[in-house]
């Protein structure tokens, strides 16, 4: 380590991440989007099959692969997630 504490992402955080990576860069396979979470893909595939069954995501099939959207409610869930993080970082309760 490098002297600095390490801190835990809240699941918020986790969340922002993945939403904002699907709104900016369009719909992406499962595993890489557990890259951008940075979670091992077993601790990453509950979370995904939440954000679908709370229809923030979709997953479909292209060519046999499977690959991860994020959906109109998504988008919405995305702008108040910003505004909220944004309101906890203000307080300082959320340094990331």
């Amino acid at each position: 380590m490098d002297g600095m504490p390490s801190r835990r992402r809240s699941r918020a955080r986790i969340v922002y991440e993945i939403l904002s990576t699907l709104s900016r860069e369009g719909s992406m396979p499962p595993t890489r989007l557990s890259y951008v979470a940075r979670m091992p893909y077993d601790r990453f595939a509950p979370l995904l099959e939440q954000l679908a069954e709370k229809g923030l995501v979709e997953m479909y099939e292209e060519n046999g692969r499977r690959r991860v959207r994020i959906t109109r409610e998504g988008l919405k869930a995305l702008r108040e997630l910003s505004a909220a993080l944004q309101v906890l970082q203000k307080l300082g309760l959320d340094e990331y």
